[in-house]
């Protein structure tokens, strides 16, 4: 069974990850090459909407899950799009990053017991999550149109 520490641990490990291989530009060759396929971009951009869309529906009755599967996210989003990107991209991943940062905040905010400070971070995690569903329909929208 996991504990929270170990989703965390696991949510910290993964988003470091991936900030550190940016950090250093580390590229994994046969990854680069696959992401450049029309067809591996349109399935792992699939992938990744189905993760988001579970996200939001177990974000209310399945929190355990919702955390669970909240620590994969940098993974997920590293099958899809392993380098950063530009333009509206950047602001794309800024808040999807933004959204796991956040997300890692809830154990320490809850530990308070402040009503105050839940209410803050659960409307800046919810804002964010909401940004990051407009800002996913708008990249599906460009993605296609110009594919």
């Amino acid at each position: 069974m996991t504990t929270h520490r170990d989703v965390t641990a696991l949510a910290v490990a993964l988003l470091a990850a991936y900030l550190g291989q940016a950090a250093v530009q580390l590229e994994v060759p046969w990854l680069v090459a696959l992401q450049a396929d029309d067809v591996y971009k349109v399935a792992s951009g699939a992938v990744l909407v189905v993760y988001l869309a579970l996200q939001w529906t177990f974000a209310r009755h399945r929190r355990e899950l919702h955390k669970l599967l909240g620590a994969l996210a940098p993974a997920v989003l590293y099958a899809h799009a392993s380098k950063f990107a530009y333009g509206y991209l950047t602001w794309l991943l800024a808040v999807y990053l933004g959204v796991i940062g956040v997300g890692l905040l809830h154990q320490p905010v809850i530990a308070r017991r402040a009503k105050t400070l839940f209410t803050w971070w659960f409307v800046t995690h919810l804002a964010l999550a909401v940004l990051l569903a407009i800002l996913v329909g708008y990249h599906v929208l460009i993605a296609l149109a110009y594919e």
